[in-house]
Formats: structure tokens, sequence, C-alpha cells
């Protein structure tokens, strides 16, 4: 039969490839994490994302009456002296910085006012009003703060101009000003407002001269830096006395505005007016002989000279006239830390590459004038810029406007701001993502300093009205929107027999109070008929004094409402130590106080330390019980004898017939 088959042609479409779906899976999927070059292409996203979101004025108290940068706040800085001039104070946020977890933001003023703010009150309260409208929310800047969320404000009698937490004792915040050659450091822990420990410099013919930064090691809580106004930084060890144990000096005798601690805290940066940036290397076997002996001056190991390292960007230099200007601030990129960056007395910031000691990114943003506004540098503040914890962007607060430029100092030559970036370049290699873009986000006041939540990036920026500015992604819902919005009761069916409207659904009251607040219900956006009323809830009302001191007595602090709970904890921390105060404790019949005497006879309950010790090892051991006290041979029982008794009876009487005859 085979013979009589006639083969077939090979049909053309059994020849045409089998088409296979695509390859979905991304590089996230398959490595399980984030790559660099996806981070960066996101990062753009987040830039665009950020606004201002709440502004909150600083109209603080101490003890009811209003603190030296709220009265200076309403006048305006404005003073009469003692000749009756009007002059003008210099006012305005000097400095801030989160804690290792975000929990706490600590400020200060160049009115003297230490605030540690609770940020999860100072967002909350954003939160609250971000999804009303535009217009209604223009209503809200100027926000006035709770303060009793405040764990710390005091204010001290001369201006303060850097703040930093200790990063091995997250209880401690430190303190230091230019007017001032101290270091005050406060425990967040005791309500106080003095210092637990004053640091000074060495009396010498700059001792008058203050402090301008501070910087902590993150091991050891003992040790502190803090740079001053001619060119020396002053090393502490704590445990060894308040005076430096250790001087770094530059001999150019002209401020360090800044100081950054590196590379195991053995490597410290410093930069200042000269625009020069300094570094030092504690390393070599001489750390240890320099924390025996104060008498021991460490020079600079390099220096670099910034005017220099950017006259070579040539396409730099043919566009402007390169000098050497003040640096600002230095400080270290969090997620690539061999990028230093720096902020210049000019607007101008960039990143010098510690490992060749070239500058690899540059921003300069355009001149005042080019813009058509009249405002020129602020030259009364030292601006100080902030990393987002991730993503290489530095936010920087304008030197001229008023707002906060987001940086894109991604180290590679992707980064708008990298001196090898080319327009031409990105078009060739078919990137044509637009996001990759610098970003200025306006604000409603002029900004001296920034600082970054560690954990979710949110922006907390200082201004020259002493404000707090929260800079993050606006949650806002539209009127549509809200109006669509429906309870989680609506998606649950009702028996046949119950009322349909949710005002047969009673709230559960814990304790009825004069006070009540509104609580509307979790809103999500669904179809519905019409909006759902709201419903009120009675808070349980928080009286301190009603607390129990004695912790044993009362109640736990997380039975408490979870409302209440931070008050408890306050108040607790508010009270300090609890330690019951008692009456005196009654001397006892048998006993008595073992200090001032002992009765060694046999019946009584307090024979002295010796005879109490010499007991109970009778009572361990049977040869011991057998030779000791009562049954000990003859004389050498250590007892207080009746013979004995009766010789210092003699003996008291025989001195007192004496005195009598004399």
């Amino acid at each position: 039969m085979d013979r009589y088959v006639v083969p077939l042609e090979p049909s053309l479409d059994s020849l045409k490839p089998i088409r296979r779906h695509r390859w979905k899976r991304s590089a996230i999927e398959l490595n399980g994490r984030f790559e660099s070059r996806y981070r960066h292409d996101i990062s753009g996203l987040l830039m665009q994302s950020y606004s201002e979101i709440g502004a909150f004025a600083h109209s603080y108290h101490i003890n009811g009456v209003q603190c030296r940068t709220h009265i200076n706040r309403v006048a305006n800085g404005m003073y009469m002296d003692h000749q009756g001039r009007i002059r003008k104070h210099v006012q305005g946020i000097s400095a801030l910085e989160f804690d290792s977890k975000g929990i706490y933001l600590a400020s200060v003023t160049k009115l003297g006012c230490l605030t540690v703010h609770d940020f999860e009150s100072l967002y909350c309260q954003t939160l609250e009003i971000s999804t009303y409208s535009v217009d209604v929310f223009q209503m809200f800047v100027g926000l006035e703060e709770d303060e009793t969320r405040h764990l710390v404000h005091l204010s001290t009698d001369h201006q303060l101009d850097v703040v930093r937490w200790n990063l091995a004792n997250q209880d401690e915040v430190a303190c230091a000003s230019m007017k001032s050659n101290e270091v005050l450091i406060f425990d967040v822990g005791y309500i106080s407002s003095e210092p637990v420990e004053v640091l000074q410099k060495r009396h010498n013919i700059n001792a008058h001269k203050g402090l301008s930064d501070i910087a902590f090691t993150s091991t050891d809580d003992s040790r502190l830096f803090a740079s001053d106004l001619c060119g020396v930084i002053h090393l502490w060890d704590r445990r060894a006395s308040d005076l430096p144990c250790l001087e770094l000096t530059t001999n150019s005798r002209t401020t360090l505005n800044s100081i950054q601690l590196i590379e195991e805290n053995q490597i410290i940066f410093g930069a200042g007016k000269l625009g020069v940036i300094y570094m030092w290397d504690l390393r070599g076997g001489r750390t240890s002989a320099a924390f025996q002996s104060h008498k021991e001056v460490y020079h600079p190991l390099s220096s670099v000279k910034l005017a220099s390292m950017l006259e070579k960007i040539e396409p730099l230099k043919a566009q402007a006239d390169i000098v050497s200007k003040e640096i600002h601030s230095v400080d270290l990129d969090p997620s690539s830390p061999h990028q230093l960056a720096f902020h210049l007395d000019d607007g101008w910031s960039g990143v010098l590459d510690i490992h060749n000691f070239q500058v690899t990114h540059i921003h300069c943003p355009p001149p005042a004038w080019l813009n058509g506004s009249n405002s020129s540098a602020d030259l009364s503040y030292v601006r100080k810029p902030s990393w987002l914890p991730t993503y290489s962007i530095y936010a920087v607060g304008s030197s001229s406007d008023n707002g906060i430029h987001l940086l894109d100092f991604y180290p590679d030559s992707s980064s708008p701001c990298h001196v090898e970036y080319r327009e031409d370049k990105k078009a060739l290699s078919g990137d044509t993502n637009e996001s990759k873009q610098n970003m200025f986000v306006p604000l409603s006041e002029g900004v001296t300093a920034c600082a970054a939540h560690p954990l979710n990036g949110t922006i907390v920026a200082g201004t020259k009205q002493s404000s707090l500015l929260v800079i993050s992604q606006k949650h806002e819902m539209e009127d549509q929107e809200r109006k669509r919005a429906k309870t989680i009761f609506s998606f649950f069916k009702k028996k046949s027999g119950e009322e349909t409207s949710n005002s047969s659904l009673k709230p559960l009251s814990l304790v009825e109070t004069s006070t009540s607040v509104d609580i509307p219900m979790i809103p999500m956006v669904v179809e519905s008929q019409g909006p759902q009323p709201q419903t009120k809830v009675s808070r349980i009302h928080f009286d301190e004094n009603e607390l129990d001191r004695d912790l044993a007595l009362g109640i736990p602090i997380w039975k408490h409402p979870d409302y209440n709970q931070d008050e408890v904890r306050r108040a607790y921390i508010k009270w300090g130590p609890n330690q019951p105060i008692l009456a005196e404790y009654p001397r006892t019949k048998t006993g008595g106080c073992a200090l001032r005497g002992r009765d060694e006879s046999v019946m009584s309950k307090n024979r002295g330390n010796l005879i109490e010790m010499i007991s109970l090892m009778a009572k361990l051991n049977v040869e011991i019980n057998d030779i000791v006290l009562e049954k000990a041979p003859g004389n050498a029982k250590k007892l207080r004898s009746a013979q004995a008794i009766e010789i210092e009876r003699g003996i008291t009487s025989g001195e007192r017939e004496t005195r009598k005859g004399i």
C-alpha cells in the first residue's frame, strides 16, 4: 500500500514559527529586590509627588507665657534697644533633625528655643485636612500644633544654631550656639529645663568663640565632636572630663560651618568659610594616645579647595565665573556613602566623590534676577539641606525663593546633575524618561533648614519665620468621590424585618462624659445613593491626677483606650521615678536597730551579725553545731554570761562612787 501513497508537499503554514507569550517576569520578581537602576527610574515620580501639606507656626508657650520665639514672631522680629532705636532680631529655625527611628523631631531657633516634636502628631494633623478641597486647605496654613504633644520645649538665654541626636543614646539631644562656647546636652526622658551635662572649650584666647556644628559617634555615647569659629574641631570624652581631650586644627582660624563623621567613626570631614573641605584620619595607632592626653593636636590629612575642583568642569567654567565661596553644609548620602554633598552660600550644590576627590555632580540654580525677583541670598542664615533616605535625592532650601529644590544626585551619568550628563547621548540611547529631572517645590515661606524622615521620606522644613512646613504626598478626595463615599455597613445586607436606616445602629459608648467628638466612618469609594450619616462616639476623659503613681497598683498602660495611651505615658515620664514616702519605721522591742547596739541573750531575735552567722553555719553543719555558741567549751562561748554582766555593773557603780568622792 505504501507505493500508492502520494507524499504531501509541506505546507507553508506549518513552517511559520510558533508564537509564544512574551516573558512577563520582571527583574524585581526574579531577584527579589529592587535594582538600583529601577529605583532611579521611579525616583522622578517620587520627586513630582511632593508638595506642602501643612504649615505649623511657632506659637508655643512656656508655663502659660509666650516663648521668646513666639513673641518675636508676633512682632515680626522688631524690638527697641536701650537707646530707643528700632532694631530687628534675626529669627527663624536654625536646625532640624529626626531621631534614628523618625519618632521625634528636634528643632532649635535663632532666639534660643529647643523643641522636641512628636512627628506622628504633626503628620496626622496634616492628614485631617488633606481630604478637603484646595480652597479650604488654604484656610489651614498656619496650623497650631498641639503643645501637649511636645516632649520638650524650653528657652535658653542665647541663640541656638545646631541640634543633634546622640546616635548611641537616643534619649539625649545636644545643642550649641555660635554665641557660646558650651555644648548643652538634654535628656528627653526627664522633664527639666536644665541640661544634664554641659561641655566646655578649654580656656584660651579663642575660648569666647562659639560652636557651629556637632557630631556624635554611632558606637560610643560618650564621645562627641564640635566645630568652632576658629577652624578647630574639639573632641570630648565625657567619661573623663567636661573639657576636650583632643583638637583637630586647620590653621586657618576661620569658621567651620559643618562636620561629618564616617568610616567607623575614625574619619571626619569639615568645611567652612574658605570654601575648603578638610579631612582628618584618627587611625594609625594614635587614637588611644589621644584620649590619654589633651595636648594631642591633629592637623588635616588632606584638604580640597572646591573652586579648583569646579574649574575642571569645562561646561561650567565656560558659563560661570568660578570663585571660592563659603560652604554652608556637607553631608554623606545614606544610600551611597561615598558621595559627600556640599551646599554653597550662593545656592550651588554638588557632590564630591570621597574615593577620588572629584566633583561628580553640580546644580546651579538660576539667579534671582533671571526670574524677575529682586531678592538675593540671605547671608544671615546658614542653610542646612538633607538627603532623603533612598534614591540619592538631595533636598535643599532655595537661597532666593520660597521653596526647596529636590536634586537628583544618583551616582551615574544618567543623573541630570552629573557632570558627564548629555542630552544628546540620552536621545541616542532611547531613554525617553522625562521624569529624570530636578524639581522645585514652591512653599509658603523661605526655608533655612530641612530634615527628611528616615523611613517614609517626608520632608520637614524650617523657615525664616520659625514655622515648620510638612512636605509630602498630598492625599486628596475630589468632591464627586466624597459624595459617592460609602461606609463599611453598605457592604452587608440586612435581614428581613430589620430597619434599613443606619440610625438603628447604636455606637458602643465606653463612658458617658461631657465631651464628645465626631468620628467619621471608614470611607470607601463605591457607588451609592447618597452620603451616609456620621455617628458620635464618646471618648473617655483623661485626667492625669486620677492615675496611680504606683504602677503595681494602677492598671497597665495598654489597658487604657488607644487614644489616651500616649498621654498616660507622658504623665508617668513627667512624674519621674516613683519612690513612696513613708513614716519612720518604729523600733521593735526585741530586735531594735542592729547599728545602735544589740541584745546577745539566747531569747533575743537579733543577736548581732556575727552570732547570727555562726548560728546559720551551725544549722547547716552538725559538727560545727557541737562546738559553737552555747555548746562551746568553757570560756570559748560567744555569750554575755551573767558573771560578765555582774562585772560590768560593778565597774559602772565603782566609777560613779569615785566621781562622788572627787
